[in-house]
C-alpha cells in the first residue's frame, strides 16, 4: 500500500475520506508524497489537519478516531523506546502487577548477582522462583521501513514476523516469562529454563534457538527466535495475564521434577 493507504487503512478513515472529490483526493496524495515530516508533524497530523480544515471531519468525528486509534494501538509506544528501555518497560510491567513477583537482592539470595542473573522472584513453599523476565515486539519480516514503528503488527496479523529474546541465561534462573509485544496486545510465554534450553538441543529444533549472544561471551548468554514459522511450538506455554504467578509455580514444579 501507498503511504496514504497507510494512513488510511491506520486510522480508520475509509468513509470520511469518500467525501473527498477525485481533485481533492488526488492533491491531498501529491502534497503528502511531497511532505517533509518532522516530529511532532507527521503525515498522518498532515492528513487529519487538511480533513478537519476542510469540514470533511467534525470535531466529534475527530474524537471518536482518535479514542478508536489509541484503543486499538494501545503499545504502540513500547515500539518507540531504545531496547534497554523496553525490557526495563516489560520488567517493571510484571513486578508492579499483583503477580507476587518481587525484585531479587542479595539479602534474598546470597549468590545473587545484577549483572548476571535473574530479574525478579516469587516466594513458593518456603523456598523462591528465580524468574527471568525477557520482551520482545513483534515487527514484520523483510520490511524496509527504517521506522521501527512502521514494522509493528497487530495481533490478528497474517504477516510473516520476527521476534529475539536476547540475553537468555538458563543456568541462573527456574523460569522464564518471555513477553511478546504487539501494536494492541501483549502475549506471555512461561517456560522453564529446561525447557528454553532443550527447544534448542531438540532435533527438530536445531537453528531456532541460538546458543551464543555475542561470539566469546563469557557468561554463555543465549537468544530464543520466534517467528511466525514456529511460534505454534510455544502455543502450550501460553498464559493469560491473570494466571501467571500460578504459571510461575506450575512451571517450576515441572523443572523440579526434570531435575530430581
Amino acid at each position: 500500500m501507498t503511504t496514504f493507504e497507510n494512513i488510511i487503512e491506520l486510522l480508520s478513515i475509509h468513509e470520511i475520506i469518500k467525501r473527498l472529490s477525485i481533485m481533492e483526493k488526488n492533491e491531498m496524495i501529491d502534497r503528502l508524497q511531497d511532505l517533509k515530516s518532522v516530529y511532532p508533524f507527521s503525515d498522518y497530523e498532515f492528513v487529519i489537519s487538511s480533513l478537519l480544515g476542510t469540514n470533511k471531519m467534525t470535531l466529534d468525528e475527530y474524537e471518536n478516531m482518535r479514542d478508536v486509534y489509541i484503543q486499538k494501538n494501545y503499545y504502540l509506544d513500547v515500539f518507540e523506546m531504545a531496547w534497554k528501555s523496553m525490557w526495563m518497560w516489560a520488567e517493571k510491567l510484571l513486578i508492579s502487577w499483583w503477580h507476587g513477583l518481587k525484585k531479587p537482592s542479595k539479602k534474598i539470595d546470597p549468590n545473587y548477582s545484577q549483572r548476571t542473573s535473574y530479574d525478579a522472584y516469587l516466594e513458593h513453599d518456603n523456598s523462591i522462583i528465580r524468574v527471568e523476565i525477557k520482551a520482545s515486539r513483534v515487527t514484520e519480516s523483510w520490511n524496509d521501513e527504517d521506522i521501527f514503528i512502521d514494522k509493528a503488527l497487530f495481533s490478528d496479523s497474517d504477516k510473516p514476523f520476527w521476534m529475539n529474546f536476547q540475553q537468555l541465561k538458563p543456568q541462573y534462573c527456574d523460569v522464564f516469562i518471555f513477553i511478546a509485544i504487539y501494536r494492541d496486545s501483549i502475549k506471555y510465554w512461561i517456560l522453564s529454563s529446561h525447557e528454553v534450553k532443550s527447544y534448542w538441543s531438540s532435533k527438530n529444533h536445531i537453528g531456532k534457538f541460538s546458543k551464543w549472544q555475542h561470539s566469546g561471551n563469557s557468561w554463555n548468554e543465549w537468544q530464543l527466535h520466534i517467528r511466525d514459522t514456529n511460534i505454534s511450538d510455544f502455543d502450550e506455554y501460553l498464559t493469560e495475564s491473570e494466571n501467571i504467578s500460578h504459571a510461575i509455580i506450575q512451571t517450576y514444579k515441572r523443572q523440579q521434577k526434570k531435575s530430581s
